[in-house]
């Protein structure tokens, strides 16, 4: 059965944790060149996100840093629902070796 969207939706929210730790905005968090750290994103709706980088690469529950310099971009989204708001987010990670 279809259910109407809400005219008043909720803003999604992603928690982004990096080895086991939440990542907080401000500076980005350094990210080692060949070194795989855990990584995950969940949403305050429950929905599952849509994760895509560039100069680094997710698989299996871990970031890798694909270079030894520069920054890393993750890119997060998801559809939306019933109840909250589709969402787009970027976290940057900082490279290093």
């Amino acid at each position: 059965m279809f259910a109407p969207v809400k005219s008043d939706r909720a803003n999604d929210k992603a928690t982004i944790s990096l080895d086991g730790k939440p990542v907080k905005r401000g500076a980005p968090p350094k990210l080692p060149l060949n070194s795989a750290v855990p990584f995950s994103v969940t949403l305050a709706s429950g929905l599952a996100p849509s994760v895509s980088a560039d100069n680094c690469s997710i698989a299996d529950g871990t970031i890798t840093a694909l270079k030894s310099q520069g920054t890393c971009i993750v890119r997060i989204t998801s559809t939306g629902g019933r109840n909250f708001k589709p969402l787009v987010t970027t976290q940057v990670f900082r490279l290093t070796t």
